[in-house]
Order: structure tokens, then sequence, then C-alpha cells
């Protein structure tokens, strides 16, 4: 009689090939990216103790190999190349909230044909640069500085801007770009466009002193405020708009700079249609307080909202015998905290809400716009 060991090893090997959802959690932990990147990891590991408590998904648990990043490109690289030689059976990676650091990390995955799906690098070229196993699960920076141009020529009526840019980042260097194209579109006129490298601030010119507004893409809330104090030191009085990266409650709190600044950011708790809804904000948001002893903000919500996407696009390709992107590529409506995610017209990057925030009141977010226009990435 044919010994029935085979058949059983074969059928073991077949439902334990995929016991678990292994996901690479690339952020950065250290540096000066920390402020975006642990709330963002914080709401990851939030989401993945909600899915692991209520049974997994179809079954599997999810697994978070967690690759601490300091703020450099490189290490990116090295920590997702050498965490899959060390474990090949990762699914996909996730994370990052800087645009350099997540294309390198991107490569490193696609290199191994793996999936990377960014929870917080604004780009809109990073689909085509890091290639077709890259998605973003936010907006893109064209969005963002289109809203932002929509918002100060619409609600502050301003016809004139001057830019000044840190001409040292891709993230800067796309906001400054984006923006100009965006406020030209809607009738605005740019005055001045003055760069200025990483850490330094630039001399001013007077022509910045006489627009309507300042579009300042500064890398950070630390970065900024400096140049904004100059700013106001020589009688600016006109509002002050910055990118996402001026997300960082602490640094505007009890700031006197804070009058007047504003910045775009990702919608947290996103209001408009699709987003996931308050009883499951809400569910999120205590947990992660519990855990954190902090209030979850938008950084959170993107690591919460990625997360939860990949896993349940990889609990889905297990069980559908797909490729990852493909599955990926399908998600339509997909309720995150912060905003639907759809992946429409082979594009790889969502339309989402985006945020306008004064500085001075960082925690509220009444305004919450999808831009009408938005600039080629």
């Amino acid at each position: 009689m044919r010994s029935p060991l085979p058949f059983v090893l074969s059928l073991f090997l077949a439902t334990t090939l995929h016991a678990e959802i292994r996901l690479g959690a690339v952020y950065s932990t250290t540096g000066e990216l920390a402020p975006i990147g642990l709330p963002s990891l914080n709401g990851a590991k939030t989401l993945v103790r909600e899915i692991n408590a209520s049974g997994g998904i179809n079954g599997e648990k999810v697994k978070l190999i967690v690759l601490p990043t300091p703020s450099s490109a490189k290490v990116a690289t090295q920590e997702v190349t050498e965490s899959l030689a060390k474990d090949p059976n990762i699914d996909a990676f996730f994370g990052l909230g800087d645009t350099d650091l997540a294309l390198a990390a991107a490569r490193a995955a696609s290199a191994k044909g793996k999936v990377f799906v960014t929870s917080g690098a604004t780009s809109p070229r990073l689909p085509a640069q890091a290639g077709p196993l890259c998605f973003l699960a936010c907006f893109g920076d064209n969005a963002q500085a289109a809203v932002a141009a929509e918002w100060l020529t619409q609600t502050r009526q301003a016809k004139s801007a001057g830019i000044i840019h840190n001409n040292s980042k891709t993230y800067t260097r796309l906001l400054q770009s984006y923006f100009a194209s965006a406020f030209t579109h809607y009738g605005g006129k740019i005055l001045v466009d003055v760069p200025y490298a990483h850490g330094t601030i630039p001399p001013i010119p007077a022509s910045v002193l006489k627009a309507d507004a300042v579009y300042l893409a500064a890398e950070s809330a630390d970065e900024a405020k400096p140049i904004i104090r100059a700013l106001r030191s020589l009688g600016y009085k006109g509002p002050i708009v910055g990118g996402d990266g001026y997300d960082s409650t602490d640094a505007w709190i009890t700031s006197h700079l804070a009058h007047d600044v504003w910045f775009t950011t990702h919608a947290f708790p996103a209001s408009s249609k699709g987003a996931a809804t308050q009883t499951k904000t809400a569910a999120f948001c205590t947990d992660y307080t519990m855990a954190t002893g902090v209030q979850a903000n938008s950084f959170a919500g993107l690591g919460r909202d990625t997360a939860l996407l990949l896993a349940q696009a990889v609990g889905k390709s297990h069980a559908g015998k797909k490729t990852l992107a493909s599955v990926l590529k399908e998600t339509q409506d997909f309720p995150g905290v912060t905003g639907a995610i759809s992946y429409k017209d082979g594009s790889r990057i969502p339309v989402k809400p985006v945020a306008i925030v004064s500085a001075h009141d960082p925690l509220t977010q009444a305004i919450q716009i999808i831009p009408s226009w938005v600039p080629k990435p």
C-alpha cells in the first residue's frame, strides 16, 4: 500500500505556507524625521494588536518586523536588504515619511520582488522612480501644494505670493514647483522665489514682503520657525503656509510664531465620503493613547491605514493566489481614518482629502479639501 505520508506532508505545507502575514515596517525612529516616524510606527503597532486580538485576517496573524531606521537613505536600503537576507518570507514592506528615504527603501524592496507602500512620503514621482511595486497610501505633494494654492486664492483672496524653499531636499523642491504651478493656475502671480540651503536662513528680499502670502517650503516646523521669525521681524504680516513637514503639535502649541501660519497635512480624522466610521476612528484613538500615553495624530493615522491596507491585501493575495501588486491595484474605497483609498486609472497614488491647519490651533482640522485641480507629477 502506498504511504499516505507525502500527501499528508503536502497538505500540511499547503495549510501552513501562509500561517502569518509578515510585514516589514521601515520607520525613522531617530534623527530629524523621528517626529514623523515614531507616531506612524506606533499607529501601525496599534492596528496590528487590534487585528491579532480579533483572530487575524482569514485566520492569519500579522507579524511586524520593525526596521528602525535613522534619517538616512543609505541605512534604509541596508535595513531592507539585510532583513530579506535573514527572512526572505517577509511579504512586503511599508513606512517612511521622507521622499529620499522611501525611494531608497522601495528600490531595495523591488530588487527582491517585494512591494513597498509608503505611508507618508508624498512625492507623486515615487511610483515611476521606484517601479511597479511601489505604492503611496498618502496624497502626493502636488495635491497638498494645490490645496494650499486653492485655499490662499479662494479663501484668503491672495493675488500674489512669494516662495521661499529649501533647495537641498526633494520634498521641498517638489512643493515649491507644484505650488507655483497651482497658484498661477488659480490666477495668482509669483513675485519671487528664494531658494536656500538646508539649515540656513536666506536673505529676505523686499519683494517677498510685498506679497499677499508666503509659501515657505521647509522640511520641518523646526526648520521653518527661524525663517518665519526673520519674516516677521522685517514686518511681514501676511499668511505663511507650508506643507505636512510642519505637522508637529509640540513645535507650535506654545510658540508666538504660530500666528497666521498654516500648513497642509493628512486629514485625521478624515470627514470625507468613504473614510472610516467615527466608531472605528475613536476605537483606534483610544487604543493608541492607552499604548503610548499621547494623542494620535495624522502620522499615527497614516501608519494605521497603511498597515491595515497592506495586511488585508496580503491576506487576499494568499487566499486568492494573486500577486500582491495586483490586489493593491484593485483597491477601491478602502475606509481609512485619513480618508478613503482608491487606486484609479492605473495610478498608484490615492486621491485623498488634504487638511489646512492653523499652527495656532494644530489639533483642529476643521478645513479638509479634496483638490479641484492638481498639477501633473
